[in-house]
């Protein structure tokens, strides 16, 4: 490649500098290696074959950390963003095989630590677990899925919600979590496993349970104020 002369340094400076606003290239030496041979291809280094050899080569160049293209910038936007949103669709996939297991644990009895390892411990379980089924099919139909997402919504509200005790206009804490434990506990199963061969929750039945459960609470309440 022939060498550059002050003259064409100039005009390159200048160009540089008009273009500053939209774009600024780096001073590798990748960056020469590819627009001045295209620049004199096209007969000269002017500020219109600088301009060509950029638009031709737009993704190959290397340019300032934040100074790249409009069309650059937003191509890099969106790869940070799809990573991002990978790393996200990773990480949610890991919670829900952590907790798809440990509803499994629960519903089949058993515990974080391990089997229940007596008979005793097994019952007390069932008073956790409602080991009721419903029969049901198609719990993997998309409007299923969708309806029991609702569902489970309102269900945690209601164990949210539902428990929070009043004594003398102030909050009785420990009487709250008791009742809120005994939400907690409620469990209605399907007949029909889901597509991994895991228990599915149906939690419209256990949005309804719950109400039944909110509602003694508040007679036992509005008995106690009498």
């Amino acid at each position: 490649m022939h060498p550059i002369t002050d003259t064409e340094l100039k005009t390159i400076s200048d160009w540089q500098n008009a273009r500053a606003s939209q774009f600024l290239l780096d001073d590798s030496q990748r960056n020469v290696d590819i627009v001045i041979p295209i620049c004199r291809s096209k007969g000269g280094i002017n500020p219109r074959s600088l301009d060509e050899a950029v638009q031709i080569s737009l993704r190959s160049l290397s340019y300032m950390p934040g100074h790249e293209p409009a069309i650059i910038k937003q191509e890099l936007a969106q790869k940070a963003k799809d990573a991002a949103d990978k790393v996200q669709a990773d990480r949610d996939k890991i919670e829900l095989e952590k907790k798809r297991k440990r509803d499994a644990e629960v519903l089949a009895g058993r515990t974080p630590h391990g089997k229940i390892k007596t008979e005793f411990d097994r019952l007390e379980a069932n008073k956790a677990v409602d080991t009721q089924t419903v029969p049901l099919t198609g719990v993997n139909h998309p409007k299923f899925i969708q309806q029991n997402l609702e569902a489970k919504a309102q269900f945690e509200d209601l164990v949210s919600r539902g428990p929070i005790t009043y004594r003398n206009n102030r909050e009785d804490r420990a009487k709250t979590e008791e009742r809120r434990a005994e939400l907690q506990a409620i469990r209605i199963v399907a007949a029909q496993k889901d597509k991994n061969g895991l228990p599915v929750l149906i939690y419209s039945k256990m949005v309804e349970k719950a109400q039944q459960v909110v509602a003694r609470f508040e007679q036992e309440d509005s008995r106690r104020e009498m």
